[in-house]
This record gives C-alpha cells, sequence and structure tokens, in this order.
C-alpha cells in the first residue's frame, strides 16, 4: 500500500512539475509578447530626432532640415531588395511648407546621384551645389528650395542606415570646417538616439 502511495505521490508531483513548467512558459512567452507590441504611447523616430533637427534650424537657419531612413521595401523576383527612402522627421523655418507627408517610401533612384556621392565620401557626407545641377533630382531639391545640400550619414548600430539633410536656400552656402564637425557630430547624436531605441 505504501509503495502504491509513494508511486501515486511521484506521478502527482511529475505532474504538478510538467504543469507548472508549462504555465510558467506560457506566461514568461506573453508577457515577452505583450513588450513587443508597438502601440500610440510609444515614441516614434520623429520625437526622437526632432530637437536635434530644432537645434540645427536655431544654429545654422537652412530653410530645412530632415532625417530620412531607408526602407528596405519588397524584393525583385530575382532576390534584389528594392530600396526607398522614407522622411522620418522635418523642421522647416518659419513660412515654409512641411514636406514629409510626400517624402514617404520615395525609391532611391529618385536621388541617385546624392546617394552615389555620399556613397563614395571617405568623410560621410557631401555637400552639394543643387542650382548647378540640371537633372530631375537638382528639379525636385528646387521645388523645396534646397539650393546647397549636406547630406550626412546616419549610422545605426554600425550600418549606414540613414541620411541627414539639411537644405539651404543659399548659392552656394559656404561652410566652415567646425560647422561640418558639428554637423556630423549631430548625425551620431541621432544614430545614437535611434539605436538605443530600436526594438
Amino acid at each position: 500500500m505504501n509503495q502504491i502511495l509513494e508511486t501515486a505521490l511521484k506521478v502527482i508531483e511529475i505532474g504538478s512539475i510538467s504543469f507548472g513548467s508549462v504555465w510558467l512558459n506560457n506566461h514568461l512567452e506573453r508577457k515577452s509578447k505583450e513588450k513587443k507590441k508597438p502601440d500610440l504611447y510609444e515614441k516614434s523616430i520623429d520625437d526622437l530626432v526632432s530637437p536635434i533637427l530644432e537645434l540645427i534650424q536655431y544654429e545654422i537657419n537652412p530653410i530645412r532640415v530632415s532625417y530620412w531612413e531607408g526602407v528596405n521595401g519588397t524584393n525583385t523576383l530575382s532576390g534584389f531588395s528594392i530600396k526607398k527612402l522614407s522622411m522620418m522627421a522635418e523642421v522647416i523655418r518659419e513660412g515654409e511648407d512641411e514636406t514629409k507627408e510626400q517624402m514617404q517610401s520615395i525609391p532611391i533612384e529618385s536621388f541617385k546621384r546624392n546617394i552615389d556621392d555620399l556613397r563614395d565620401s571617405d568623410d560621410d557626407y557631401i555637400v552639394s551645389n543643387e542650382f548647378k545641377k540640371y537633372d530631375n533630382l537638382s528639379a525636385l531639391h528646387a521645388r523645396f528650395k534646397n539650393k546647397t545640400l549636406i547630406a550626412i550619414k546616419v549610422y545605426t548600430k554600425g550600418k549606414w542606415t540613414g541620411i541627414l539633410m539639411i537644405g539651404f536656400d543659399e548659392e552656394p552656402r559656404l561652410f566652415t570646417e567646425s560647422e561640418i564637425e558639428w554637423l556630423r557630430l549631430q548625425a551620431g547624436r541621432i544614430g545614437n538616439l535611434v539605436s538605443e531605441n530600436i526594438k
């Protein structure tokens, strides 16, 4: 009788351990999923980086300052990714039109000249006198009064994922070395902020 009782107690003990283990796993998995669910309380990239863009606007008075991120939209049938750019945040001079809503999921080819120059830059930035160019990209910049443009790579977690783009309505806008270094520092700050908030 004692042996039957001991066996029954072992079965109950094993069953309760298994049940407890299953419950704990399910509970932890549910909690993990709850944490990953985005909601409207989360800060957007715009919320994170706009204070930096506002500082740039205040310090050097460009016509517009924007932060763009690469979007890996869809793939071709052969497996190549179709890259796009989306404006994530924008600060403009008073009286200018906002462009952020219009600048979503733009094919990267639309910015090919700027992107190619930026890709080839050893210094992670370019200055482009768009008022001296005569192509579709310069026409796009002219539409938003970007006559001189400085574009700086933004890295998140060691990868080039974004661009800090600053447009001026001056022909040309000249930059001191200290201005460029300061702007590169701001691009680094943006990259750090975004990296810290990647899910």
